[in-house]
């Protein structure tokens, strides 16, 4: 737990701090569930707050669920070990739990609980996938904008398409990484590090250009993928914890660089 060492192999304090930082920051300004929650609020203040009470009572859900991963880990160890076929597969220790070892009627509630939770975070993604569809590329690109039965029409086959897309996606989503924990952390650094980086531009930066932000996303989601495949590969020993924070710091440092590069280059001209 308090492990300070700075290898790239290692998960330790100091990649656990930098990653949960930057991808905080990245997921709330480019998840489009989120932002689309954010943007309901009356004003930018009642806004700031909902996010910070979610922070407030999140954290507890948070240690909540840590605790019972600690827990399970304790339950297993000491009191029943896992069957021979189990022990390699973290991700199936918790459904085992619920089958073989809880009350009737609490594993019921559990399951469903679960596939509560799953459904509304499905759903909630379907919908903001469907919704960016028709605003950013139907809209933008259709000459009918008339929103009646066919503009309906159409977004519910959208809402199919991205429903379709997902669980064939599913399939093969196991290939990524070695747990549930690794391949979440591996897909999210993929998108988020880049957008992240590219909001970072936007908030921290006054000499941004569209083309800086543009080469810098670029950039950033071809050294997510690389640093990936290092350690996919076993070339170079990464942590999957990393692969977020090269991506974001590869994003902010190209689109920086190049915003920088525009700009000297647009005052050269000016002054000619």
């Amino acid at each position: 737990m308090f492990d300070f060492d700075f290898r790239l192999d290692n998960l330790s304090i100091w990649v656990m701090f930098i990653n949960c930082t930057l991808i905080g920051v990245a997921s709330t300004c480019s998840d489009q569930t989120t932002i689309q929650r954010l943007s309901t609020a009356r004003s930018l203040k009642d806004s700031m707050m909902g996010y910070l009470f979610s922070m407030i009572f999140g954290t507890p859900i948070v240690l909540i669920l840590y605790f019972i991963g600690a827990w399970m880990y304790g339950f297993y160890q000491i009191d029943t070990p896992l069957p021979p076929e189990l022990a390699n597969s973290p991700d199936k220790a918790f459904p085992y739990l619920i089958g073989y070892h809880l009350p009737v009627g609490v594993s019921g509630l559990l399951l469903a609980a679960v596939l509560a939770a799953g459904m509304s975070t499905i759903g909630a993604v379907i919908h903001s996938l469907t919704s960016l569809f028709m605003v950013d590329v139907y809209e933008r690109f259709s000459r009918d904008l008339t929103k009646g039965k066919k503009y309906v029409s159409i977004s519910r086959i959208v809402a199919i398409g991205w429903t379709c897309l997902a669980i064939g996606l599913a399939f093969f989503v196991m290939h990524v990484g070695n747990t549930i924990i690794e391949i979440s952390q591996i897909i999210g650094s993929l998108v988020s590090a880049p957008l992240g980086g590219i909001f970072m531009l936007g908030i921290f930066t006054r000499r941004t250009t569209a083309s800086g932000a543009i080469c810098g996303g670029i950039v950033g989601l071809v050294t997510t993928v690389l640093v990936w495949y290092l350690d996919k590969a076993k070339i170079v020993g990464i942590n999957f914890m990393w692969i977020a924070v090269f991506g974001v710091v590869a994003t902010f440092a190209v689109g920086y660089l190049v915003g920088v590069l525009e700009n000297s280059i647009r005052s050269i001209r000016e002054t000619d």
